[in-house]
């Protein structure tokens, strides 16, 4: 395994235009379940319809029930977020993708972050669209939920729905954002995702197209392990290992 995270870092080095992608798999590290793994959330719950648009606007009980116990402030970078920051600082990484509502890239000091499916960090009001200044604080918001209270919009009395991208809805602003960073990478590395869900799972099919190369670093196959320059199961020694190298 040292000589393919070896191979990893001079594909790192050497690349012009190197992207990252995370998704759930790395903040499982710090303790977060992820969705497809034997222990994840699609073993518990049904992710379907929690994270569903149109189950949330006739009911969203549901899913507060699941926020109530996704409290994100309670949770730390591990060494996969913090080495990504080094990279990034070290201008090796020009660009960090993530599929994660958790923040924890920002966290560990990563700057500039494209998230894909937005994150709890701002909310709006379904019915006006306005962001009540109250809705700006997570923490209000989960006191809310907390006490067993559906959170509603101060102006209107409108559903707040959380900054994130549900089942049904259109990919947020940062998507065309992303289109552009794929176009002009050259590696792309992509970790603790499975590749699963739309459109990002196309991502790396872009990649390829426009001859660039691509690393996965994740437990569970991916529809792309055979096209993968580098391909490597395990992010916490991958990442322990290239911390080293960085050292």
């Amino acid at each position: 395994m040292i000589e393919e995270v070896k191979k990893l870092y001079e594909l790192i080095i050497n690349a012009k235009n190197c992207v990252i992608l995370t998704g759930a798999g790395i903040s499982t590290l710090s303790g977060i379940r992820d969705f497809r793994s034997e222990d994840g959330l699609y073993s518990e719950y049904n992710v379907e319809e929690i994270f569903n648009i149109g189950y949330f606007m006739l009911d969203p009980t549901m899913f507060w029930q699941y926020a109530k116990n996704f409290d994100i402030s309670k949770y730390e970078p591990n060494v996969v977020h913090n080495v990504i920051t080094k990279l990034q600082q070290k201008g090796l990484v020009k660009q960090i993708i993530t599929q994660n509502i958790d923040r924890l890239h920002q966290k560990s000091g990563s700057a500039d972050i494209l998230e894909a499916h937005g994150s709890f960090d701002n909310y709006y009001c379904t019915r006006c669209s306005q962001i009540p200044v109250f809705t700006n604080d997570s923490a209000f918001i989960m006191s809310i939920v907390n006490n067993d209270l559906t959170p509603v919009c101060s102006s209107c009395g409108g559903l707040i729905k959380p900054g994130i991208t549900f089942f049904g809805e259109c990919m947020p602003e940062s998507f065309t954002q992303i289109t552009e960073v794929i176009n002009n990478c050259d590696l792309l590395i992509c970790l603790g995702t499975s590749l699963e869900v739309f459109p990002i799972a196309n991502l790396p099919g872009v990649v390829l197209e426009n001859k660039g190369k691509i690393v996965i670093v994740n437990k569970q196959k991916t529809r792309y392990d055979r096209y993968a320059t580098v391909k490597l199961d395990d992010l916490k020694s991958t990442f322990e290992e290239l911390d080293v190298i960085l050292s």
